[in-house]
């Protein structure tokens, strides 16, 4: 069953014949005990979805004089959500952690065993803003409407991803298991005790396990600033002449560092002036000619700045298959190294000593496809 909750409530008081404010709150949430697994057919990719959001905002509306209004507008927004499978599996590799659900990621050619790369997930969200809006209307050789205004924005995330932590086996060397070897190897696809890694480790090629600090806080600024002038020449022709201007602070994650791409201190874009111009103009009673043109800049997205800040916080460590009856099961040959001591493995750190580690890229079917997203990934050189 699925199941959402919503809520609201809205004030609005007039304080005096020129001045009013208005104030709401609102609330929703979703549950979803059981949601599919992206593009997997198989049972252990079944999980769970929670999501909630919070709103809170308030108006402040005052008429200053015929010519004059001003409006000034603030609030927060929430949001949330969490995922994790239904599988169970005590021998989690971050049962430390209290993590007990999930399953080792398998790859064959043309089928995929295990939930979603990210699960256990949970994701956090405030943003909380302030506006302000001025217009002043005037005679000056016609008739202006001025606008001007300024907005300041500030977002702070919490992005908790296990990304690939429940560990995923490339079991390329083998199609599709047959369904005798499907009821063999994994009897029960909701408790990943019971499965029999060993039994395809003739199969797997490679197995690649995420480490590191999965918790990953996200923080930016926005701010614009904007002024507009409606001008009516006559009753024919209206211009409208307008100026934008946008500063994203940290949008790219400016003072992350990831060695060897990028280092820290990196510039926030400050050049980002946008003028507008437009004209509607009225050639008879029944022909009126509209047009304009400007410069625009694209916004900065959530995930310029996530996939930075994670990457240097969380690596994918690649084994590749050496033979052993209990690679699948047991590809460390006992426990994982921590980030620190992944760090002094790279080669650019440990001057390309034999067996040191590369930092590249990996393109996972599922995020590719889906996303065209990539992520940091050790491979042995």
């Amino acid at each position: 069953t699925d199941t959402q909750k919503k809520g609201g409530v809205r004030l609005d008081y007039q304080l005096s014949t020129n001045t009013r404010i208005m104030g709401k709150v609102s609330r929703g949430v979703q549950n979803q005990p059981m949601v599919p697994g992206n593009t997997q057919t198989y049972p252990s990719a079944v999980g769970t979805n929670r999501e909630y959001n919070d709103e809170r905002t308030f108006n402040f509306t005052q008429v200053i004089s015929n010519k004059a209004v001003n409006e000034i507008k603030g609030g927060e927004a929430v949001f949330g959500l969490a995922n994790r499978n239904l599988t169970t599996w005590s021998n989690h590799w971050q049962k430390a952690d209290g993590i007990n659900t999930g399953s080792p990621r398998i790859t064959f050619r043309g089928f995929t065993i295990g939930g979603n790369q990210n699960y256990p997930r949970h994701q956090d969200q405030w943003v909380w803003n302030v506006r302000d809006d001025f217009t002043y209307s005037y005679d000056a050789k016609g008739r202006h409407d001025v606008r001007l205004g300024g907005e300041f924005l500030h977002r702070h995330q919490i992005q908790d991803n296990c990304r690939q932590c429940m560990g995923t086996l490339q079991a390329n060397g083998i199609a599709a298991p047959t369904a005798d070897q499907m009821q063999a190897w994994f009897p029960d696809p909701f408790n990943a005790d019971t499965w029999n890694l060993n039994a395809i480790s003739p199969w797997v090629t490679t197995y690649s396990i995420g480490i590191g600090d999965f918790n990953v806080h996200l923080r930016s600024k926005k701010i614009a600033a904007w002024l507009q002038d409606d001008w009516n020449l006559s009753d024919r022709l209206t211009l409208n002449l307008g100026l934008r201007y946008d500063l994203a602070v940290n949008a790219f994650a400016n003072n992350i560092t990831v060695q060897p791409f990028q280092q820290a201190g990196r510039p926030n874009d400050t050049k980002n002036f946008q003028p507008r111009l437009g004209f509607n103009y009225k050639a008879d009673s029944r022909t009126v000619i509209r047009g304009g043109a400007g410069l625009y800049y694209g916004d900065a997205l959530g995930a310029d700045q996530s996939f930075a800040t994670g990457n240097a916080q969380i690596v994918v460590i690649s084994y590749p298959n050496n033979g052993r009856a209990d690679f699948a099961a047991n590809p460390a040959t006992g426990a994982l190294p921590t980030y620190a001591q992944a760090l002094t493995r790279f080669c650019y750190a440990n001057n390309n000593a034999p067996g040191c580690l590369v930092r590249s890229e990996e393109h996972t079917s599922e995020l590719q496809s889906r996303f065209g997203i990539s992520y940091a990934v050790f491979c042995l050189k």
